[in-house]
């Protein structure tokens, strides 16, 4: 099914979940980044305490109408992301409106590495037909120690299929 449209946003976009020390940890003694992260100009980065589980959001303006196509659905969601330090993303989620989950990939299914010049690629499966807005959440965890995790870019890809 052909892609019709897509949107990217850059990392400066995501928002944590939680904040202090009991999650954050200052991220190369930038003032706040405890609290907020550090938005570089590449990435926003974040330390993560030891032990610490932390949601990230990642809100889009998301269209459920485009021109030419009757009906608007999401193909998939990408993401550009490095983990180290013992950091792992730990579940890939999307919400549609209000209360709506919809799982990219099972809980604790570990994602670790560097995905900075290859976005990864979560689709969603069906297809999810739009009729509000979308958020990509991405749960990340550093079990051991303080984990650094970075987030690059997210994206959404639509198609006019189901």
């Amino acid at each position: 099914m052909p892609e019709i449209a897509r949107i990217w946003a850059p990392g400066n976009i995501v928002r944590n979940q939680q904040a202090g020390p009991e999650v954050l940890r200052p991220f190369e003694d930038k003032p706040l980044s405890d609290q907020y992260g550090f938005a570089g100009g590449f990435a926003t980065s974040f330390r993560l305490a030891a032990g610490a589980e932390i949601w990230f959001h990642f809100p889009f303006a998301t269209p459920v109408m485009l021109p030419g196509a009757p009906q608007l659905y999401l193909d998939h969601t990408s993401l550009l992301w490095e983990a180290k330090d013992g950091a792992e993303i730990a579940w890939v989620t999307i919400h549609h409106g209000g209360a709506e989950r919809i799982e990219l990939t099972s809980r604790l299914t570990i994602l670790a590495g560097r995905h900075v010049e290859a976005a990864s690629v979560f689709p969603a499966r069906p297809r999810l037909h739009l009729k509000y807005g979308v958020q990509m959440c991405v749960l990340v965890r550093s079990l051991q120690n303080e984990g650094v995790v970075q987030f690059y870019g997210a994206g959404l890809s639509f198609s006019d299929q189901p």
